[in-house]
């Protein structure tokens, strides 16, 4: 006996679950039911199942689209549609019947799909139900409401007047097709995000922003991801911060030019620089000049192009994550040895200040000494990936490292650069000065994981 199924229940068209039926105006129904069977209908419906195989229309064929790119359920489907256009208005058996008897002959059909824009008459209901018994294969009809809900969710009809998107825009209205749509963000939950941190990056020719994005849930599926990516896009294209008063000046209030955005999952993946996808959005018309180097990700939202991270999990396991008294203990085992060579660094460049050293004596203790403090700096570095916690402190810390060996660097036996008395005076001062500074910052960090 053959089994109703719904859009819903395709995986290829999950986006359409956040379109409710309720949601679809009489403004938006009557544009749908303008479409082209095959200007529109068909050829959206391939964009949305990856099937771009075109086949010839005419008396011979069994359907409008014959594929097995449909999946219900976990498990591939032979899937066949029957649409139908404006040209049939109402959709009844005579018009219609010869067609769907046609899907009976298919050996092994698993779905059989009836899709109009039009009126669906119960007669022809009852023949596909009839049809699909026989054949033991279950059965979809798509009437012009739920049509709508799918082609709004998936980008190809404008969701105010269901007009086609030319170019990326409305033709009737001017929607742009990366314009979030709010009715698809509320039927679960909000979706929700943060931006961390968003960064003016204009220049004299184009007003840009650059964005990190952070969930506030890890479990975020693709489809989820995509309306988080539309929804931050829009918000930095109307944005009007600007990190100058000059650059405030400058551009006004004219939207963006474009949006770079790196979507991050979770506080550990922003600690490896390890998004799920980076996203860019550059305004057509911008002239050639000013718009930045292009690439070309896995696919596009509109003008919104997205690259989504193959390598994202592989990342995610690479690296092995501490607990917050490992650092501790690193961190502060460290300390007394560094105190430790920079107060003998002290002691030596004085010494040299006093007369009391020669170059060759004070060479020969810095050397050493940037020996045993490049043991320390590689001690210090992340084995393992520090708590979200000790992040700010974790900064602080590596930068202190950085500090401390730097005093010793023109001093490093694998250096080949011959440098005066003056030189190594100016930096050993400099960078023992820097030193302090950097030390207090990480005690003060230190001290609130403390």
């Amino acid at each position: 006996m053959g089994n109703v199924t719904q859009l819903d229940d395709i995986e290829e068209f999950s986006l359409v679950r956040r379109v409710p039926r309720a949601a679809i105006t009489d403004e938006v129904l009557n544009g749908v039911r303008q479409l082209h069977e095959t200007e529109h209908i068909e050829p959206f419906l391939r964009l949305i199942l990856s099937d771009t195989t075109e086949t010839p229309h005419g008396s011979t064929e069994i359907a409008d689209i014959l594929t097995t790119q449909v999946t219900y359920g976990g498990q591939p489907q032979l899937a066949a549609f029957v649409n139908k256009g404006r040209s049939t208005p109402r959709v009844r058996s005579g018009n219609v019947a010869h067609q769907v008897v046609r899907l009976g002959r298919l050996p092994r059909i698993d779905l059989m799909v009836l899709l109009a824009v039009g009126e669906i008459q119960d007669d022809i209901k009852a023949d596909l139900l009839q049809v699909s018994c026989d054949a033991g294969a279950k059965y979809m009809i798509v009437d012009a409401r739920d049509v709508a809900r799918l082609f709004i969710a998936y980008q190809k009809v404008c969701p105010k007047d269901g007009t086609p998107f030319n170019d990326g825009q409305c033709p009737t209205c001017g929607t742009s097709a990366d314009e979030p749509v709010e009715l698809t963000l509320k039927l679960h939950e909000e979706l929700r995000y943060e931006f961390l941190p968003h960064n003016d990056v204009s220049h004299a020719g184009a007003k840009r922003y650059r964005a990190n994005v952070l969930t506030t849930d890890p479990h975020y599926a693709k489809s989820a991801l995509r309306e988080v990516v539309k929804e931050a896009t829009w918000a930095l294209r109307q944005s009007d911060y600007y990190r100058s008063p000059i650059t405030e000046g400058y551009f006004g209030q004219q939207e963006a030019d474009c949006v770079f955005l790196f979507v991050y999952l979770d506080l550990r993946d922003v600690q490896q620089t390890n998004w799920i996808c980076r996203t860019q959005w550059i305004r057509p018309d911008l002239p050639q000049q000013f718009k930045p180097l292009e690439w070309h990700g896995d696919e596009r939202l509109g003008d919104i192009e997205i690259d989504w991270n193959e390598h994202y999990e592989t990342r995610r396991s690479l690296f092995p994550h501490g607990t917050k008294q490992e650092w501790v203990r690193k961190a502060e085992s460290l300390i007394p040895q560094m105190d430790t060579r920079v107060a003998q660094a002290t002691d030596a460049f004085n010494a040299r200040l006093a007369g009391e050293l020669d170059d060759a004596e004070f060479d020969q203790i810095m050397t050493r000494l940037e020996s045993e403090a490049r043991d320390i700096v590689r001690e210090g570095g992340n084995k393992k990936i520090p708590p979200v916690e000790c992040n700010e402190a974790n900064k602080a810390f590596q930068g202190l490292l950085t500090m401390f060996h730097n005093i010793f660097v023109p001093f490093a036996s694998w250096s080949r650069v011959q440098r005066d008395w003056r030189f190594k005076e100016w930096h050993v001062r400099t960078y023992l000065s820097h030193y302090d500074e950097e030390r207090q910052g990480f005690l003060y960090e230190l001290k609130k994981v403390r």
